[in-house]
């Protein structure tokens, strides 16, 4: 899909966030520092040197969103439970005695799917989109979120290393940004 093309409401435009190259890059300058202070023979700190400068052009390239894997835009929606299925949580009980501690209250399992769009299909060998079921450790704050997602086509391993999201504030529209903390901290 043409980027220029007008988004369906449910669609969260995701930019490259100023906040997150400016970190980035202060914390580069701090490292070096620190390495030129350090005592350590000369090609120590030279090989110290290239590495972060190499380091820091990753970083860059992935946090103005150059590489395949970035995403424009996203949304999330409330994935269906199987046969409408009902969920124990263990609760703090309120006046319950029980052998635990805790009461029981049922509730209906909630997740979470994301649609994505990329920013650079052709380097993806042509998948504009992708839709994926987001993770339960999302990160949450004022600033910066993280939605950790697994896409279907996922090796194993993604369970414990999911890919993620990144959503810092000045990368986001303001009140798009408040309705996915809400949505995700109830997950």
């Amino acid at each position: 899909m043409n980027p220029d093309q007008v988004m369906d409401e449910r669609w969260i435009e995701v930019k490259p966030s100023n906040v997150n190259l400016a970190l980035t890059l202060v914390a580069t300058l701090f490292a070096a520092g620190v390495t030129l202070v350090v005592e350590m023979p000369d090609w120590v700190r030279a090989v110290l040197l290239t590495l972060l400068f190499v380091a820091t052009i990753a970083d860059v390239y992935l946090v103005r969103h150059l590489s395949a894997g970035a995403v424009s835009a996203f949304y999330l929606f409330e994935l269906d439970t199987p046969d409408g299925a009902d969920s124990v949580r263990p609760v703090l009980s309120g006046g319950e005695s029980s052998p635990l501690g805790h009461g029981v209250q049922r509730a209906a399992a909630r997740q979470l799917g994301i649609r994505l769009r990329y920013r650079h299909p052709a380097k993806r060998g042509g998948g504009v989109e992708a839709e994926g079921v987001v993770g339960s450790r999302a990160y949450i704050s004022t600033y910066f979120t993280s939605i950790p997602y697994r896409l279907p086509s996922d090796p194993g391993w993604r369970r414990w290393f999911p890919r993620v999201v990144s959503l810092w504030a000045d990368g986001i529209d303001r009140e798009a940004f408040r309705r996915v903390r809400v949505q995700l901290k109830w997950l």
